[in-house]
């Protein structure tokens, strides 16, 4: 996974300091999206001295970069695992079991109404909340 993590700092020219790297591999194992204390205790338990404010200067910078996503309905932070180079993203957020994914779509309607109110985005993804469809079946 270390290697997976450099080569995506590599591409997103992002300066790796020790607790970027701690805070990207703390997103790396976890498949569901986690807030900023979650990912906390989870540091503590190998720096013990941790503080809430190295996770999030750490997530911000990430989310900055376009390596994580804040899902702001859930005031959590998730792994991006799209590339958004031509391509923009629909985090699907459910709002029964908190589960979180990233769908990516390429829409030449949005670039062209940004381009044309020379709007610049500064993240391209669009959260959507609702209910997934294990959660939807099991209403039934």
């Amino acid at each position: 996974m270390l290697k997976k993590i450099e080569t995506l700092c590599q591409s997103h020219d992002i300066n790796l300091t020790a607790p970027r790297l701690a805070v990207l591999e703390l997103l790396s194992e976890n498949k569901e999206a986690k807030t900023a204390y979650e990912l906390l205790d989870q540091y503590r338990k190998k720096n013990p001295s941790g503080q809430a404010m190295t996770i999030y200067r750490s997530l911000d910078y990430l989310v900055k970069k376009q390596v994580a996503h804040k899902i702001s309905s859930q005031n959590s932070y998730q792994l991006c695992t799209e590339s958004h180079t031509e391509s923009m993203s629909f985090i699907l957020a459910c709002t029964v079991c908190h589960q979180s994914i990233e769908v990516p779509f390429k829409s030449k309607i949005i670039l062209k109404i940004l381009r044309e109110n020379i709007f610049e985005m500064s993240a391209p993804v669009i959260e959507i909340t609702g209910t997934c469809k294990h959660c939807s079946i099991q209403k039934l």
